[in-house]
């Protein structure tokens, strides 16, 4: 028998994760808040949106 994990659990841990973007294909770990990434550089943006290691 299987058994779903909603992203949401708390069972689960993001560490290293300042922020997460959640939506209907998952979990994306952002190294930034996300919500406000027009407020910084693109460069660093991207970089941002790089989960390695979180």
């Amino acid at each position: 028998m299987s058994q779903a994990i909603s992203v949401q659990d708390s069972r689960l841990h993001w560490a290293g994760a300042l922020s997460l973007d959640t939506n209907t294909d998952g979990v994306m770990p952002w190294r930034i808040p996300h919500q406000d990434r027009t407020l910084y550089a693109q460069a660093l943006v991207e970089r941002a949106a790089m989960p390695a290691g979180v």
